[in-house]
Parts: C-alpha cells; sequence; structure tokens
C-alpha cells in the first residue's frame, strides 16, 4: 500500500541520515550523489534537531539536486531567505526551504559546500 511505502522510506531516510550526515557547524550535511533512494527531507531535523540548517545533494534523471532547508522547529529567528540566497546559485525558494540543480555531482558538491559555507557565516 501507499502507506507503508511511505513508512518504508521514512525507516530508510533514518538510517541513510545515520550513516552518511555530517555535522558541519549548524548544518546538517547529507550528500547523496552516489546514491539512488528517496528520502525524507524532514529526518535531519528530528536526528539533529539542535542544528538550524539542512543541507542535502541527490541525483535524479541524470540532474543533481540541493535541497535546504531552516530547523523551524529551533524557534530561534533566522535572518536568511533560504529562498533569496538561492538565486545566487540559480535556485529559489521559500524563507525556510529552497533548492537548485546542477548538470555534475561536482558542481553539486561545490555548490553544496558553498550554501554550507554562507549559513555557517550568516546570521
Amino acid at each position: 500500500s501507499r502507506l507503508e511505502a511511505v513508512r518504508q522510506t521514512i525507516k530508510n531516510s533514518f538510517d541513510l541520515y545515520r550513516q552518511h550526515a555530517q555535522t558541519i557547524g549548524k548544518v546538517s550535511f547529507l550528500d547523496q550523489t552516489d546514491l539512488v533512494v528517496e528520502y525524507a527531507s524532514f529526518v535531519g531535523r528530528v536526528l539533529f534537531p539542535e542544528l538550524e540548517y539542512t543541507v542535502g545533494v541527490d541525483q535524479k534523471g541524470g540532474e543533481y539536486h540541493i535541497r535546504v532547508s531552516r530547523n523551524h522547529w529551533l524557534n530561534k529567528p533566522s535572518h536568511i531567505n533560504i529562498g533569496i540566497m538561492l538565486k545566487e546559485f540559480r535556485g529559489g525558494g521559500h524563507q525556510n526551504v529552497g533548492g537548485t540543480e546542477t548538470a555534475s555531482d561536482e558542481e553539486a558538491l561545490k555548490t553544496a559546500n558553498q550554501i554550507v559555507e554562507y549559513l555557517n557565516n550568516h546570521e
């Protein structure tokens, strides 16, 4: 059933984050460029509730996606508008969530590292 598939995705997401996520300053970073698996991005906020941001890189259909979100559960004000910030990286979004795409894993990881650096050095 669809519900069972969602439950399995969430369970797999916890395993994926536990095995592959890194903490870089106030950011949870997940490099999934070599794995093709669906994941629930909110899991990063559950496993790392003290961190302000989650940045994830994944691939689908030959494109590399960088997803960025703010941990709104912290109830801590942020002066960074993720959607506006991501315009510098050919992306977009909203106040607390956004994304961008690249054509290669190298470019995606370089861009993700620049985003992580920006989030850690601005507020």
